[in-house]
């Protein structure tokens, strides 16, 4: 953990025993407060996994999963496709790396993109895994059994 990243906050675990207001915490991403790791005396480390102080006020949001997938997994013309429905449709979102696509709780819905077979397939796969945001990016992992696109 490096110095300049010192954060002292009040303790999320509201004083247990052996952890005072007092301890020193470094955090990871200062924005949220989220993974915090306290570090007490130099040697013993406590992490308070996905604590944040806004946590209340979106527990009524909707949330969903996303996955990151290569977007070697799409063709060129997927990737047109994608870029003219990016304009026109709010479930696409174009990133000058990839794209994002939301889908409906229906998966019928994802062949309603106009997607090649492999990235329809790819889609309704990670559909039935329970993602319902997909991110086509350069940098992501690809994923095994799906078809491949050099371009």
């Amino acid at each position: 953990m490096n110095a300049d990243k010192k954060l002292c906050i009040e303790c999320p675990f509201g004083q247990p025993t052996g952890i005072t207001h007092s301890d020193t915490w470094y955090c990871n991403n200062p924005k949220n407060f989220r993974d915090f790791v306290l570090l007490r005396d130099g040697a013993t480390m406590l992490q308070a996994v996905n604590w944040c102080p806004h946590a209340d006020r979106f527990k009524s949001a909707e949330s969903y999963q996303c996955c990151a997938v290569s977007s070697a997994h799409l063709t060129p013309e997927d990737v047109q496709t994608l870029t003219i429905a990016a304009g026109k449709r709010g479930m696409i979102m174009e990133r000058s790396t990839g794209f994002f696509i939301k889908m409906y709780e229906e998966p019928e819905t994802i062949d309603d993109y106009g997607l090649m077979a492999g990235a329809t397939a790819l889609l309704h796969a990670a559909h039935e895994a329970g993602y319902r945001m997909v991110e086509f990016d350069c940098d992501a992992p690809l994923v095994d059994d799906f078809p491949i696109y050099d371009w």
